[in-house]
């Protein structure tokens, strides 16, 4: 997958996040409803028999390739430092 097609599949995830957020009358996007729908995908992109344990794995992956470290959500999408 290119670096323009991962841009592209984000930017779907950042409008279903935004979307969510104005029918639940969420005010602000931010960071934690952006995971959600990440997860939401790959959930519903899971085949049937699909473990815990490999959606979990899948989940992690997709928030890494989309520029964030599922290990320290605080930081920002590109961040590698955290000053902690």
């Amino acid at each position: 997958m290119s670096d323009e097609d991962i841009e592209r599949e984000f930017a779907e995830i950042v409008e279903e996040a935004r979307l969510l957020c104005t029918m639940r009358g969420d005010p602000d996007l931010n960071q934690g409803h952006i995971f959600s729908a990440i997860i939401a995908r790959v959930i519903m992109e899971a085949p049937a028999n699909a473990t815990k344990d490999e959606i979990k794995a899948k989940a992690n992956q997709r928030i890494r390739r989309y520029g964030f470290d599922p290990d320290r959500p605080w930081l920002g999408r590109g961040r590698i430092d955290d000053d902690l």
